[in-house]
């Protein structure tokens, strides 16, 4: 009865934090506005804007699907908050069916425990970046949908007809989700279909199934893709055209190629992955100190050892402040889990090469394959869905950060297995680090919102004197600029919308609220950005 009553009680405080965190950024939504990057998406998804990101031919499509309605600023944000619950849910079901295939099963592999979880690490996103739907939020919703088939698929352990029909239709949905994040974000969408090809191959049972097994994949896979492709044809454009305009569009884009790409990413994995153990010695001679506990048998040094690596990690983020984020802090913020990227690698590494705690893990892991593969991935998605802009790393993992809070948690559960009695002690470490999360999102969210020069507190004043999305709520100085903004335009000549307004001063969100569109492209850029000032205002794409 007691132990029932304590996980219970960390249960309701996981799900205590997720309702929290909800309520706030639903209270958020109309609520402050970025003028920069927000603005830009807010433009790319207006029936009139003249746009040489045609790379990522999702703006278009989502025009087109929502241009009868004319929708604002609001609808984009709700439809980013529903997306992200909806994705997060069909993770979750697909990850908790391979915990429960690959390791003994226990009643911390449910959905009580692991939905909050993973919920609370997918609103990440917002402690980082505007809150406007996006490509880098739809990303995120299209790679957790295929991940969580992934998952799900390779929890299907048994033989069968049925379960053969029911991987073939996963497959399926598999094909066509790949399909859209091409149309989201071509580099993550090419490099996350042949890792999971390798995964697939890795993970099946013989070598003689391989072949047949594969074939049959990839046909299933491929038919969603070519049903997706029939659909564009029908409804919107030629595939063909797509990939076309994308490889035109790519033409324009500054600093995209690829040997820049890569020198600005092996950069930041030097000096902000590599590095940043030198400054926090704390967080790989923890795991090592969990491993040396591992390979003697229980007893009392095994939990203080425990007890003190923890305290010095909760240590560590108090000291540093990596409950903040926001804009102006997401190197800080970002610290943690990259720290808790590498204290995973070390302890797994460390425990797969030592034979007396691989033999540990064997007890507690019933498919090598399966857990191997699923780790790969959750290590790799992050960068997965980085991969192909032109910001680093350690900045543009922050809202794809869930994976790796889900590796931490999952490593951490293995190695409490080992305990004799109910793993409190891991709950309370996964509490503590979903605290920390939500405290990230409440300030970043909240109180250092994206590119925002007052917290959401202060949005408190209407304009509704601009043409479009008057339900907006801005702060004091914001209003009035709005409202100045306004009055200039209607002193000079009539303010029409949909009238060709150029920001030079690269505010397209301005653009958006005074009814304009930006002839060529939403952003200025002067002639030091290589060929891509022809975009503004004399790029032809016929």
């Amino acid at each position: 009865m007691q132990q029932s009553l304590i996980y219970k009680i960390f249960i309701s405080l996981l799900w205590l934090m997720a309702s929290i965190v909800l309520c706030i950024i639903v209270w958020g939504l109309n609520k402050g506005f970025d003028f920069t990057d927000e603005g830009f998406n807010m433009l790319s998804f207006s029936k009139n804007q003249e746009d040489v990101w045609n790379f990522r031919p999702i703006y278009p499509l989502l025009c087109k699907l929502a241009g009868a309605f004319d929708p604002g600023i609001l609808f984009f944000r709700i439809l980013r908050l529903i997306l992200l619950l909806l994705s997060s849910f069909i993770f979750s079901y697909g990850f908790i069916a391979w915990c429960r295939s690959t390791i003994n099963y226990s009643y911390l592999s449910s959905f009580n425990f692991f939905y909050p979880v993973i919920f609370l690490s997918t609103l990440m996103s917002y402690a980082f970046s505007y809150q406007i739907l996006s490509y880098n939020s739809l990303t995120l919703f299209l790679m957790q949908i295929i991940t969580g088939l992934f998952f799900l698929i390779t929890s299907f352990s048994r033989k069968g007809k049925s379960l053969l029909i029911k991987k073939i239709i996963l497959l399926f949905f598999m094909g066509f989700f790949i399909g859209l994040l091409f149309l989201v974000k071509y580099p993550s969408a090419i490099i996350l279909a042949l890792l999971l090809t390798i995964l697939f191959i890795i993970g099946t049972y013989s070598k003689e199934q391989k072949l047949n097994i594969i074939l049959l994949y990839t046909c299933a896979a491929f038919s969603g893709l070519l049903f997706l492709a029939l659909l564009l044809g029908a409804f919107f454009n030629s595939p063909l055209a797509i990939i076309k305009e994308i490889i035109k569009g790519s033409e324009y884009l500054p600093a995209h190629s690829l040997p820049f790409l890569l020198h600005l990413y092996w950069d930041n994995l030097y000096n902000e992955f590599i590095k940043i153990i030198f400054y926090h010695k704390i967080m790989y001679l923890c795991p090592i100190l969990l491993w040396i506990t591992l390979k003697f048998p229980y007893n009392k040094f095994f939990f203080i050892a425990t007890i003190i690596a923890f305290t010095f990690i909760v240590k560590d983020v108090l000291a540093n402040e990596y409950y903040e984020a926001g804009a102006s802090h997401m190197y800080v913020a970002s610290a943690i889990y990259r720290l808790m990227a590498i204290f995973c690698v070390l302890f797994l590494l460390l425990n797969i090469i030592d034979k007396s705690t691989r033999k540990i893990w064997t007890l507690v892991i019933l498919n090598a394959k399966s857990f191997l593969s699923g780790l790969i991935l959750l290590l790799l998605l992050p960068f997965l869905c980085s991969f192909g802009t032109a910001n680093v790393p350690s900045i543009h993992i922050m809202q794809f950060v869930f994976s790796w809070v889900l590796i931490f948690i999952f490593l951490l559960y293995i190695y409490f297995s080992k305990l004799p009695f109910p793993n409190y002690l891991f709950l309370l470490i996964a509490v503590l680090l979903m605290l920390n999360v939500s405290s990230q999102i409440i300030h970043g969210y909240v109180f250092s919102p994206y590119r925002v020069n007052t917290p959401l507190t202060q949005q408190q004043f209407n304009v509704p004197e601009l043409p479009v999305d008057n339900n907006m709520l801005f702060d004091y100085e914001t209003s009035i600029f709005l409202k100045n903004s306004v009055e200039k335009l209607k002193h000079h000549h009539a303010l029409v919308k949909g009238q060709p307004i150029i920001s030079i001063y690269n505010y397209p969100g301005l653009t958006y609220l005074l009814g304009g569109y930006s002839p060529g492209n939403a952003w200025y850029f002067d002639s030091g950005y290589e060929s891509y000032d022809n975009s503004n205002c004399f790029f032809d794409y016929t």
